[in-house]
């Protein structure tokens, strides 16, 4: 008995370095994965910003390319007091921009070494007279002045504070011309720094991130929490995106603390359940040698194991709908399969009000984890059909809720429509699954990507405009790429053939026509992918 204790003091000592090792290396790569999807979801975000604060600038600076012609035109005609009428015009359409003025070069022969300025600027509310030639400013050692005249082009000023303002601006300039093509001028609009923060609007991906603008030199210009600091690199990972081709950056940084607080509770977490296992099997083991029935219990374990798989099997068939719908108005057949005892393919459907809604989906990998998913992505799918009706609104509700806390990165490509059984319109959103057949061909759907990927995505939908009298074939990839024995896959030019093999009477003599066909394909092979099909006809 004393040497049992030791034994079993032994097997402790072991299990719980074994613990330790197990829990450590599973946080190292939790760590690495971490910081992988960081960095890709960082560079999202700095993609999008640059995006929006670029699409604010061409904004700018497509209202200066307006203007310009017309000012060119007034200053070429001497009708300068007419540009008072262009500026107020641009203040009052565009209440974003500050100040809108034409500033003349002083060595011009018309102004004799005088600087000279016409234009408008917004005061609060109101609009009025602005003269930039004054005692105290001289325009001609301003970037915006310098720039256009020497060089004969367009160009973007580093935020500066504007003291005629009291803020803090960008400005947009370009040179004007004389009908000999000299610059006697340059027309510019300020717009305040705070208009851009528009750009730095971007969904957040921890708590506490911060989305910053940096000018040339690295200065923090603008940041989505005020603070013009640069953070910590210490405690924060730092991801950075170039802005235009003025030098500025866009800078994301992302604490280290929010990522890694939910791996390290997971963790110990996971460690301590793995220690109460470890202890158990010990508990286990020990019961079994001194019983002599290690064989037995294996054996039991593993019926175990079988029994739980079989009643989860269970419990997912009894998820999906009946794979027969038969209306006088519609017919629907379907047929599902997974590759192990569960697995993660679906569909769904519901008549509500005279729509036929419906889905065929094929969730990323296969087994449990596939399997949850894929119950998660049904029971949402039945959730917004109660409160929605277009398909696009159906994928975003859908897609907002699986991408949250989405560890794994797993999705779901699926396929969302919605008929009117009386008009036969089909309004349907296609998330990256495989396109229906009909009509003996492919439909051309666009490309929306899976759901679950990444929140606040836009949807696009599409409309079919008659589908009476027309089956719709859907499938998962479980067909078209379903192996042989010699690893040949069934295929698309297959797929299409066998559906054009001969006249159907109905959407169950088609659906079972495909699964025997495949059937005969991959005989003496495992199966590689679940497979699921389903066909919709509406009748005449």
């Amino acid at each position: 008995m004393k040497n049992w204790k030791r034994y079993n003091i032994i097997g402790l000592f072991i299990a719980t370095l074994l613990v330790l090792g197990i829990v450590s290396l599973n946080a190292y790569l939790n760590f690495s994965h971490m910081a992988e999807d960081t960095k890709h979801m960082a560079e999202a975000d700095l993609d999008y910003a640059n995006l929006r604060i670029n699409n604010e600038m061409n904004h700018v600076e497509q209202i200066v390319n307006d203007v310009l012609p017309t000012v060119r035109m007034m200053v070429n005609a001497g009708a300068t007091d007419s540009i008072l009428h262009i500026s107020r015009n641009v203040l009052k359409e565009y209440e974003f921009v500050l100040a809108c003025e034409m500033v003349f070069c002083p060595n011009d022969s018309n102004h004799k070494g005088r600087m000279v300025s016409v234009g408008m600027h917004r005061r609060g509310k109101v609009i009025e007279e602005h003269n930039a030639a004054n005692d105290t400013i001289d325009y001609t050692q301003r970037e915006w002045y310098i720039i256009p005249v020497n060089e004969h082009r367009q160009v973007w000023t580093d935020p500066y504070f504007a003291q005629t303002l009291n803020k803090t601006v960008c400005t947009r300039a370009a040179p004007v011309t004389n009908n000999q093509g000299k610059v006697i001028g340059v027309f510019f609009v300020d717009v305040p720094l705070d208009w851009l923060q528009k750009g730095l609007d971007v969904s957040k991906m921890y708590n506490g991130s911060r989305y910053m603008l940096l000018n040339i030199v690295g200065r923090v210009v603008l940041s989505s929490d005020s603070i013009q600091e640069m953070p910590d690199s210490t405690q924060n990972l730092i991801y950075r995106g170039k802005v235009g081709n003025r030098g500025s950056q866009l800078l994301i940084a992302v604490p280290i603390k929010e990522i890694y607080s939910k791996i390290i509770n997971m963790s110990l977490i996971s460690g301590l359940l793995l220690l109460l296992t470890a202890l158990l099997i010990l508990y286990i083991l020990h019961r079994a040698v001194r019983s002599a029935f290690k064989l037995q219990a294996a054996t039991f374990h593993n019926e175990v194991m079988n029994k739980e798989l079989s009643i989860a099997n269970d419990i997912q068939m009894g998820m999906v709908r009946a794979k027969e719908l038969n209306l006088p108005e519609v017919e629907l057949y379907a047929s599902m399969k997974p590759a192990k005892a569960v697995g993660g393919d679906l569909y769904d459907y519901d008549v509500i009000d005279g729509r036929l809604f419906f889905c065929v989906g094929d969730v990323s990998g296969k087994g449990i984890p596939a399997a949850l998913f894929m119950t998660t992505a049904v029971n949402l799918f039945r959730m917004a059909i109660k409160s929605q009706t277009d398909p696009t609104a159906i994928a975003t509700q859908m897609n907002e809720l699986l991408s949250q806390n989405n560890r794994r990165s797993m999705f779901v490509s699926m396929f969302i429509g919605v008929v009117d059984l009386k008009t036969g319109v089909l309004n349907f959103c296609n998330a990256g699954h495989n396109p229906p057949v009909v009509d003996g061909r492919f439909m051309e759907v666009k490309a929306n990507i899976p759901l679950g990927l990444v929140g606040d995505m836009v949807f696009e939908s599409e409309t079919y405009s008659n589908i009476i009298g027309k089956p719709l074939f859907f499938y998962t990839d479980g067909l078209n790429e379903a192996k042989s024995i010699d690893n040949e896959q069934f295929g698309n030019e297959r797929l299409l053939s066998e559906l054009k093999a001969k006249p159907f009477k109905s959407c169950s003599e088609r659906v079972e026509w495909m699964r025997s066909a495949v059937e005969k394909h991959t005989e003496g092979a495992e199966p590689s992918d679940d497979l699921t099909m389903m066909c919709i006809e509406v009748k005449k």
